[in-house]
């Protein structure tokens, strides 16, 4: 087992071969390559993978005055981080590699992230040619013979998180987001440190349904590298379609992007912020007492035509439609809604979905939703072992970015008691079921005994 790099004593001859650990993944310290007036530069290689895709730089003061090399590699980062922030700003190719400061290890040290180089730095590299190969392919537009080079180098280097991602790029473009997402998941897991990887699943997770996880996924790579501008674009775009324009404005504001790009998504952001306060003035006016429903949902239509991302427009125009009779269209939009909305509002989403498709006679899905709603329910509320009505979402007519407002106008026990004793396949009526059909009659003030047999 070889020895772990500490900082505190070993000298620069005697770093080649140490072991170093980055995120739960083991790395190999390679040949110094690199003996500058202000630090050592040594390869790093990942053992699982093989890969050689940072270089470890230490700054000389780092056993003398382990503070001061501290300072300075921080002071490399920010020059390097403002370096690629103007190369991004004048829209040319970032060619200086990403710098980030661990602490650890008894000392500090600098990650500088470089172009791969597969089970090695040579040009030679296994898996080059194909890698190469791939990528000229995928730019031809013959994705499937880039996929199928790919998967050929992985059969021979199974863990190459770099052709693994590549294949998770092409598989999105062949509209596989499930698989590209298990696939960056793979990628991630077996190279956890290399920012392009966490980046470029930003992009698949923005094509999938579950585009809230977009969103997700950038904040945990901004939370990890901070002063990584790469992908704020990307952010950007993920605020906006979760309905958090505010936030993408901040973001924008950084002014890290080229200028027509920076003015491109001033544009939207401002239309955004817009819709948003129109939301927010309907929202109080509803708290008020009911609106007329035929310039509600002109006013939704409109929103919806502005800013059809959002959605709390989605939502709130789906529910609009299903209590006009509207369902298929209403489905679409709850459909859309559910991959933007927040953790908290997923299961109102789920409960008018469900709704809505048992109007259009898809039982099963709508069934599922409903039971998936009661186990989120008790999950959320496992400290307490009885739920009460209180606990569970029913129909709602209005969702706001504050909470979710019920209706007045109609009762969800009476809904789904009757949509359960139409259900064609009572097998699809499950305890959940049963159990949010119970909670919906105490709500409702009904007596167990008046409830009829397709609650039983």
């Amino acid at each position: 087992m070889m020895e772990q790099l500490d900082l505190r004593r070993h000298s620069p001859d005697e770093i080649v071969g140490k072991s170093l650990t980055l995120g739960a993944r083991n790395y190999t310290i390679g040949a110094r390559f690199e003996d500058g007036a202000d630090a050592h530069a040594y390869f790093l290689f990942n053992e699982l993978s093989g890969l050689c895709l940072h270089v470890l730089r230490i700054q000389k003061e780092y056993l003398s005055n382990p503070a001061r090399a501290l300072a300075a590699s921080r002071d490399k980062a920010r020059e390097t981080a403002t370096l690629r922030s103007n190369m991004l700003r004048n829209a040319q190719e970032i060619t200086i590699p990403f710098v980030s400061v661990i602490e650890g290890n008894g000392g500090s040290f600098e990650l500088h992230e470089i172009k791969w180089g597969a089970f090695g730095h040579t040009e030679d590299s296994p898996g080059r040619e194909s890698v190469d190969s791939a990528v000229s392919l995928s730019g031809a537009g013959d994705l499937r013979a880039a996929a199928t080079a790919l998967m050929a180098l992985l059969e021979s280097h199974p863990n190459h998180a770099i052709a693994l991602g590549l294949l998770a790029g092409v598989v999105c473009e062949l509209n596989d987001q499930p698989s590209a997402r298990q696939m960056f998941a793979r990628a991630i897991e077996i190279e956890p440190n290399y920012s392009k990887l966490q980046g470029q699943q930003i992009v698949v997770a923005l094509r999938a349904t579950r585009r809230r996880e977009a969103l997700e996924l950038f904040d945990e790579l901004k939370s990890r590298y901070p002063s990584l501008g790469d992908y704020d674009a990307l952010g950007i775009n993920a605020y906006l379609i979760c309905g958090e324009a505010q936030q993408a404005l901040d973001l924008l504001q950084q002014n890290t992007l080229p200028p027509s790009d920076a003015e491109t998504l001033q544009a939207q952001i401002t239309t955004a912020l817009e819709v948003k306060q129109v939301l927010a003035n309907i929202s109080e006016a509803i708290g008020n007492g009911p609106l007329d429903e035929a310039e509600l949902r002109e006013v939704l239509e409109a929103l919806y035509k502005a800013y059809p991302g959002d959605p709390q427009v989605q939502a709130n125009l789906g529910s609009a439609l299903y209590r006009t009779g509207q369902y298929q269209r209403a489905v679409e939009l709850m459909l859309a809604a559910g991959g933007g909305v927040a953790d908290g509002f997923v299961v109102y989403i789920w409960v008018n979905l469900a709704f809505a498709l048992m109007k259009i006679l898809k039982w099963e899905m709508a069934m599922q939703l409903l039971s998936d709603t009661m186990d989120e329910v008790a999950r959320r509320s496992a400290q307490d072992a009885t739920l009460r009505p209180s606990d569970v979402p029913g129909l709602v007519d209005w969702f706001s970015d504050d909470g979710a407002l019920k209706s007045r106008q109609h009762s969800s026990y009476e809904i789904l008691n009757a949509a359960m004793a139409e259900c064609p396949d009572q097998r699809l009526i499950t305890p959940q079921v049963r159990q949010l059909a119970d909670l919906y009659r105490q709500a409702a003030g009904v007596p167990a005994a008046h409830a009829t047999a397709g609650a039983a």
